[in-house]
């Protein structure tokens, strides 16, 4: 049975099924202005019985896919499974879970070399969590590749099972990140004292810092400046904060001939075109690490990269600027980390072919943006398909999510909630995401901006324009925190279908933070774990508890703890 016309409520996952579900005949997607040649028919003389076979014999100026349409449902998660039999040439086929309509997007993929001769088994697991029905595709990168397709599978699975294995995690301060882009109109700090500081729309990108052919003028250049007041500010830190510098967006006399026109050119009218002479690139990333040593320990390569008016170059120039990144920063200090290339939860493609070329080797993290909007299991969904799409290449690499907030999500939650349904507030929103990504071995998290971005969409300030009250959204981040750093969290999921749980222990005291996706609920004390006493909400509201003792949870997350007695 397909599962066409079945739409789940954001948030809501499938659970565990250990029944198939019946798939569509596989079908012929191709486009473009000259035609990609290729073969792709049932063929049960040379792939067996139900085996199609499938062949590229020419590529065109767009592509075509072997398609089972309709397959996927919103918000659910699946492993998918196919054996492909190379008969004829050799190169890379990729598995994946695509949305049909634009965006285009891919919510997860495989990628996988093949020779002729050599059967494998391709698995793919995905939590497929795009707002409308999806397919499951496969797409070969090579001419004269010809491969048989036959036994394909497809199961319900836990997006427990999509993504780390979920191994506790001790939470420091580098934990939590912000944008302090407003930085010079005030010389605040936040209350909840980040590890990190990002600069990202600080006005600090390499065409800031190096408008013309020289050296970077540190001492006359505003943007420089800048870059030295960011460094000198991370002082008012309690924790020894650092900086996470962006490093990219090309100036127009270092860039290569292109005819990207950069969108709306916001960065620079040649900004987004990659370096001609990598040399220019060493000599930026050379200057910005001797600068910043002993202040900046965490870089990002680019930002968004997925996007046409950040990034217009190949995969391959990206593998090749973090490799030169990489040996500039680890020369500077070899406690330099770099990540990326960043991307948002649309461009796991991009970051796919990145890893398929070899530029894991290059990056000590994974760096993507995804915004919590009123929906964070949306966001808890998109982050556990990175770390399964790292898995697949073999890495440990931790992920980041570098930029993130509480304006919606299109597509997700902007616009009027569905019917019977209730926005969850930000402050809420914002306290489930952080846990639930501490939880699931997110490494970092950044919040955009402190001062408020987006309010228009939704966008929380954590501070009130005084630059130094805490808003409610403040104080809760500040709250959660408390609960989180120097503890070990661990991901429990939840005793109720509705229930989410995450484990938090600090030396003899042990706590479990605990919520609902949306609603309210009454559950006894068991449901959350045993022999804890309430202590808190994220909202500094007292746990209601109801004559019956149970507790009253809701989309606020709600702390429980216990002591355990030495020696146990």
């Amino acid at each position: 049975m397909l599962l066409a016309g079945v739409l789940a409520a954001p948030g809501a996952l499938a659970q565990p099924g250990a029944q198939a579900i019946a798939l569509p005949n596989w079908e012929l997607n191709a486009w473009g202005q000259i035609p990609t040649r290729v073969s792709a028919a049932p063929d049960a003389t040379r792939c067996g019985a139900g085996g199609w076979h499938f062949a590229k014999h020419q590529q065109g100026d767009g592509d075509a896919e072997l398609t089972l349409p309709n397959a996927l449902a919103p918000n659910r998660a699946y492993r998918f499974r196919v054996q492909v039999t190379p008969l004829a040439g050799q190169g890379t086929v990729d598995v994946f879970f695509r949305k049909t309509g634009p965006h285009y997007e891919t919510t997860s993929i495989r990628s996988v070399r093949v020779r002729a001769g050599e059967a494998q088994t391709v698995e793919l697991r995905g939590i497929y969590d795009a707002a409308t029905l999806g397919a499951v595709r496969v797409g070969l990168r090579d001419e004269g590749l010809g491969v048989c397709l036959s036994r394909p599978t497809l199961e319900p699975l836990s997006p427990d099972a999509v993504g780390e294995e979920r191994p506790r995690q001790r939470i420091d301060s580098r934990f939590f990140g912000i944008h302090l882009n407003r930085l010079g109109v005030h010389r605040g700090w936040p209350g909840f004292d980040p590890g990190l500081v990002r600069m990202w729309d600080a006005g600090t990108t390499w065409a800031d810092l190096q408008p013309t052919r020289g050296p970077i003028d540190w001492a006359r250049n505003p943007h420089a400046q800048r870059m030295d007041l960011f460094a000198d500010h991370l002082k008012h830190s309690r924790t020894g904060a650092s900086l996470l510098v962006t490093l990219g967006m090309t100036p127009a006399w270092a860039a290569q001939a292109s005819t990207a026109t950069c969108a709306q050119a916001y960065y620079g009218p040649r900004s987004c075109v990659p370096p001609a002479d990598l040399e220019d690139w060493r000599q930026y990333v050379r200057a910005v690490a001797q600068r910043l040593a002993g202040r900046a320990f965490h870089w990002e390569l680019l930002n968004e990269a997925d996007i046409p008016m950040h990034w217009a170059g190949q995969p391959q120039q990206l593998v090749e600027m973090a490799r030169v990144a990489h040996e500039e920063l680890h020369r500077a200090d070899p406690r330099n980390r770099l990540m990326g290339p960043n991307v948002t939860y649309h461009g796991l493609r991009l970051l796919n072919d990145f890893l398929r070329l070899g530029g894991g080797r290059y990056v000590d993290a994974i760096s993507v943006h995804v915004y919590l909007g009123r929906t964070p299991g949306f966001a808890l969904s998109k982050m556990r398909n990175v770390q399964e799409l790292v898995r697949s290449h073999g890495l440990s690499l931790a992920v980041w999510n570098t930029e993130a907030g509480t304006a919606c999500v299109p597509e997700v939650d902007c616009g009027p909630a569905p019917a019977g349904r209730v926005r969850m507030s930000g402050e809420a929103a914002l306290a489930q995401a952080v846990l639930g990504h501490a939880a699931q071995g997110v490494r970092h998290l950044s919040h955009y901006t402190w001062e408020g971005a987006l309010t228009e969409a939704g966008g929380l300030p954590l501070v009130q324009p005084d630059f130094a009250t805490p808003t409610a959204a403040g104080l809760a981040l500040e709250r959660v925190r408390r609960w989180l750093v120097g503890a070990d969290v661990q991901w429990l999921g939840g005793a109720e279908e509705r229930l989410r749980r995450v484990e938090i222990n600090q030396g003899a005291r042990h706590c479990v933070a605990a919520w609902v996706d949306a609603g309210e609920v009454d559950l006894p004390p068991q449901a959350i774990g045993a022999g804890l006493a309430p202590v808190e909400t994220a909202a500094a509201d007292p746990v209601r508890i109801g004559s019956d003792g149970r507790w009253h949870i809701g989309t606020v997350p709600v702390l429980g703890c216990r002591t355990v007695p030495a020696g146990r």
